[in-house]
């Protein structure tokens, strides 16, 4: 099963050039992601499945047309199984900075298959 990071790699590299954490890239425009994650569902003091808090992070110049690319984000996230993503604009004098919120819950957390 691919991890968390080749997921959403898979899920975002067609929309826009996207590294996790910082972006070091030479894009003016591009995609970084985040994550936190927590276990749920504990039996036998262990949790049957790992919750992920997903923030995914559009940064453009402000004379960019990003309209497309927001929806695009959303597909995108959502058509690799994420659920649909919440949008905050954190735009400020230096940029766009688009930040989308969505989550995911991982199952296969074992190694045994547990």
């Amino acid at each position: 099963m691919p991890s968390l990071n080749e997921r959403l790699m898979d899920a975002l590299t067609p929309v826009l050039p996207t590294m996790p954490g910082t972006y070091t890239g030479s894009h003016d425009t591009y995609l970084a992601f985040n994550y936190d994650t927590t276990g749920m569902g504990y039996g036998d003091n262990q949790p049957a499945v790992e919750r992920a808090l997903i923030q995914v992070h559009l940064v453009a110049p402000m004379t960019a047309n990003t309209v497309e690319t927001r929806k695009a984000v959303k597909r995108a996230l959502f058509a690799a199984g994420f659920g649909w993503p919440s949008m905050t604009d954190a735009s400020d004098k230096l940029g766009q900075h688009y930040v989308f919120e969505c989550e995911s819950v991982e199952v296969d957390l074992y190694e045994d298959g547990r």
